[in-house]
């Protein structure tokens, strides 16, 4: 009886959690997504990586924005995937997660993945070092932020901004 107890008030403590947006989703990686508010907005690709990172950005960085399709029959389009021999982005057929890889040597810096009304970083240089994707070559299950339902936004576009190969 008391461990039927514990266990429903247990269930109860993390439905109230998850209803309260006190957990968040993660991705498969485990690196925890840093909610923005709004849309993303960069002038231009190179200054993708200034408007991430600030300071910290020095002229080998490359930044880049794989945006939506245009709209057909008045509906508007999801990000597709993108390729530039560098590196690689998959969007899943759905349009909810986002996963990447990268050749040896490039260092991956930040994703920003946007979808419903605001946009979630991914920010491989100021994640924790133990098990740190910054530190490898691929990431996958990043998803936009959630939306009022508990569930990830479609993903409408991405930025990236990345340290390409030097050697």
């Amino acid at each position: 009886m008391k461990n039927n107890l514990t266990m429903t008030v247990l269930a109860s403590a993390f439905a109230l959690m998850v209803s309260n947006g006190a957990l968040a989703a993660t991705d498969v990686a485990g690196e925890e997504p840093i909610l923005k508010p709004g849309n993303f907005v960069s002038s231009s690709d190179n200054q993708i990586c200034y408007d991430i990172f600030g300071e910290a950005v020095t002229e080998d960085m490359v930044g880049f924005k794989v945006d939506s399709g245009p709209k057909i029959d008045g509906v508007g389009q999801q990000a597709g995937d993108f390729d530039n021999g560098e590196v690689a982005f998959d969007v899943s057929v759905d349009s909810k997660t986002l996963s990447w890889t990268a050749i040896d040597g490039v260092q991956m810096l930040g994703v920003i993945v946007k979808g419903g009304t605001n946009h979630n970083l991914y920010d491989y240089v100021n994640a924790p070092p133990e098990g740190n994707p910054y530190l490898g070559n691929n990431d996958s299950g990043l998803i936009a932020p959630l939306l009022k339902n508990g569930k990830p936004a479609g993903i409408s576009h991405y930025n990236v901004c990345y340290l390409p190969e030097t050697g």
